[in-house]
């Protein structure tokens, strides 16, 4: 789990379960979605996003959120885009993490921990 600072001072949680499930609670009442990794070969991956409400009245609190959470979307699509093809590139040697990724981190070593047990 990670957790962020908005200028409110109110904290986004971002939980990851184990294999392909995250989790991601934002500030504010009712702002939680989640996004399901699904390998298709080597390269793809389906991705299923499901965005949750308590209710099915529109707000602009609610318009302002899922604006939000699209224009992060489509920000991350292009970085993993970029990042795929940096993986089949000669100068890839192998993934550097930040010292504070710690859940991506993780998520790696179950992975090494599922293939050799």
């Amino acid at each position: 789990m990670s957790a962020s600072k908005n200028a409110e001072g109110d904290q986004a949680r971002f939980y990851g379960i184990w294999p392909n499930m995250m989790i991601n609670v934002y500030p504010g009442y009712g702002k939680v979605n989640t996004i399901q990794v699904i390998p298709v070969d080597a390269e793809t991956s389906l991705v299923i996003y499901r965005d949750y409400s308590l209710n099915e009245k529109t707000t602009i609190e609610k318009e302002d959120y899922f604006k939000f959470v699209d224009q992060v979307r489509q920000e991350d699509f292009e970085l993993v885009e970029k990042l795929q093809k940096g993986l089949n590139s000669q100068a890839f040697a192998n993934g550097i993490f930040s010292p504070t990724e710690h859940a991506a981190v993780y998520f790696h070593e179950l992975i090494d921990k599922a293939l050799h047990d």
